[in-house]
C-alpha cells in the first residue's frame, strides 16, 4: 500500500498541471470577476422586459423571479462545464502520453529495476485520472462558483437587489457541490472506457498515440457506415463522450429546461441516480476494466520496444 501511495504521488509531482491547470482557471475567472463588477460600476446595467426598457435590475428580479433563478443555473452550468471540459482534456492528454513516455525516454528501465509492478504503476496512474484530478478540479471549481456568486451579490446590491433573497438564497450552493463531489467521481466510472483505450493506444504505440487512438474509432464507423449503411458506432461513441456536466451520464439528452425542474437549480441527485443505473454505464466500466487490463499486458509485453 504505501508503495501505491508513493507512485500516485510521483504522479503528482511530475504532472503539477493537475492542480495548477484548475487554479489558473479559477485566477481568470476571478479576475473576469473584478472586471464585470467594475463595469457594472462604472456603467450600469440596462434592462430590458419584453421589449420595452425597465427602470433596475431590481424591477427585473421582481417582476420575473423565474428567469433569475434560471440566470443562476445558467451561470453555474457554464462554469462546471468550463471546468470539466478542461479537465476531459487534460486526463485524455495525460493518459495518451503515460505509457508511451515511459517507454520513449527509457525510465521504463529504471521502475523496472525497482519492486514496481506494471499494474501497480497503470494503476497508480488511474487512480490520479478517475479520483485526484477530479477532486482538484472540484475544489477549484467551488472556489470559483463562490466568488463568482459574492460577485452577483455585489453586482445586485448594486443594482437595488436583495442579494440574500435573489442570489444566495436561490443559489442552492451546497446541494450543487454535493452533486458535483459526486457527480465528478460517477463521471470517472463514465468515461472508464475512454480512459482505458487511451492508456491501451499509450502503451502500444511506438508513435503519435493519439492517432492510435483516434484512427480504429474512425475506421470502425468509416467501415460500418460503408457496409451497413448506418452510424450507430459513431452515435454510440459520440453520446457516451457527451457529459458535459460531470454525472449526467445516461441523461446527457435531457435540455436545460428539464434539469431546472429537477430541483436544486438542476443539479440533481436524480440524475446521478439514473446514470448509476443504466445499463450503459456499466457495459462501458466492463470495457474499460478489459481496456486497462490490456494496457498491462501491452506494457509488460512491450516495456523495451520503441
Amino acid at each position: 500500500m504505501k508503495t501505491f501511495i508513493w507512485l500516485v504521488r510521483r504522479e503528482l509531482w511530475e504532472n503539477k498541471g493537475f492542480w495548477l491547470v484548475p487554479l489558473v482557471l479559477t485566477v481568470l475567472l476571478v479576475l473576469a470577476y473584478i472586471a464585470g463588477i467594475v463595469y457594472t460600476w462604472v456603467h450600469g446595467i440596462h434592462v430590458v422586459i419584453n421589449g420595452h426598457p425597465a427602470s433596475s435590475l431590481a424591477t427585473l428580479a421582481a417582476a420575473h423571479p423565474d428567469d433569475a433563478r434560471k440566470g443562476l443555473f445558467i451561470f453555474y452550468v457554464v462554469l462546471t462545464s468550463l471546468f470539466n471540459v478542461v479537465l476531459i482534456f487534460m486526463m485524455v492528454r495525460y493518459l495518451l502520453s503515460c505509457l508511451y513516455d515511459d517507454r520513449r525516454d527509457r525510465s521504463i528501465l529504471f521502475w523496472r529495476s525497482l519492486p514496481v509492478s506494471d499494474t501497480a504503476t497503470a494503476l497508480s496512474k488511474l487512480t490520479v485520472v478517475m479520483v485526484i484530478a477530479p477532486l482538484a478540479t472540484f475544489s477549484c471549481l467551488l472556489l470559483a462558483q463562490l466568488i463568482g456568486t459574492g460577485a452577483l451579490s455585489a453586482i445586485a446590491t448594486q443594482s437595488g437587489v436583495s442579494a440574500t433573497a435573489v442570489v444566495w438564497g436561490e443559489s442552492h450552493l451546497g446541494g450543487i457541490w454535493a452533486f458535483l463531489i459526486v457527480g465528478f467521481l460517477v463521471q470517472s466510472l463514465w468515461y472508464l472506457p475512454f480512459y482505458g483505450w487511451c492508456m491501451m493506444a499509450s502503451a502500444w504505440a511506438r508513435r503519435a498515440p493519439f492517432l492510435w487512438a483516434a484512427v480504429p474509432i474512425l475506421v470502425g464507423g468509416i467501415v460500418e457506415g460503408i457496409l451497413f449503411q448506418t452510424n450507430y458506432f459513431f452515435t454510440l461513441v459520440g453520446r457516451h463522450a457527451a457529459s458535459i456536466v460531470p454525472g449526467i451520464g445516461a441523461n446527457v439528452n435531457i435540455g436545460a429546461t428539464e434539469y431546472v425542474h429537477l430541483g436544486n437549480v438542476g443539479f440533481s441527485m436524480h440524475t446521478l441516480a439514473a446514470t448509476l443505473d443504466s445499463a450503459s454505464m456499466w457495459i462501458g466500466v466492463g470495457f474499460g476494466i478489459v481496456f486497462v487490463a490490456a494496457a498491462i499486458a501491452i506494457r509488460r509485453w512491450r516495456a523495451e520496444d520503441y
